[in-house]
């Protein structure tokens, strides 16, 4: 599956409000994802959500080998048609045949860390993001693409940052880009909710919501 990343802080760059008006914390009531008009609409993110805020998303850490793990849990996301077709849709970008940029569709999902990353550890936050896309690229899934982009990001009064995931998968009719978007869902699911060891000597100081 095709993957990318950057940083994207500093005036005028979006920031993330994990606790918007519209938060539905996933990790203490799955079964409100019903409640979410996008995963409702689209069957694959609700599956995706479930993964990423369930109890496996958070292993402990080890103090034996010297390492740490971080692990996250999802505040907003969207899903919305990508109109221009191969205009939107880039064959190289997407791993797909020109024939298959015909219609596209994309997502984005919010990620928030579970332990404490602030400004300060954004290299905490790069060595993991950059494990994440590799893992990624590493998996089986054509006509779409994952690109991920840290920001600023706010859970109430605390400040440190997050991660911003878009998902987009194209194909010859609407109903193959969405199943290419499904497909892309739940690998990078699957990506992101498995254990990343980084390095611990950059204390974190995110205070999560627990």
């Amino acid at each position: 599956m095709e993957a990318d990343w950057e940083v994207e802080i500093g005036p005028g760059a979006p920031i993330l409000d994990a606790l918007w008006p519209g938060f539905v914390d996933l990790r203490c009531f799955p079964e409100r994802v019903c409640d979410l008009e996008e995963a409702s609409l689209f069957p694959a993110l609700s599956g995706a959500l479930l993964r990423l805020n369930g109890p496996d998303s958070h292993p402990e850490s080890s103090e034996e080998d010297g390492a740490g793990v971080l692990s996250v849990w999802t505040s907003k996301c969207d899903v919305w048609r990508l109109e221009g077709g191969i205009e939107q849709c880039d064959p190289d970008e997407m791993d797909a045949d020109p024939l298959d940029c015909v219609a596209g569709v994309a997502c984005y999902i919010d990620l928030l860390p579970r332990d404490r990353v602030t400004l300060a550890e954004i290299d905490r936050l790069e060595a993991w993001i950059r494990s994440k896309v590799e893992r990624i690229r590493q998996m089986t899934a054509h006509r779409c693409r994952a690109d991920l982009v840290i920001r600023r990001a706010f859970v109430g009064e605390q400040d440190g940052l997050g991660v911003t995931a878009y998902l987009s998968a194209c194909g010859a009719t609407p109903a193959e880009a969405d199943e290419s978007l499904g497909w892309a869902l739940a690998v990078f699911a699957k990506a992101i909710h498995e254990t990343t060891r980084i390095p611990t000597k950059h204390r974190t100081k995110f205070e999560a919501i627990q």
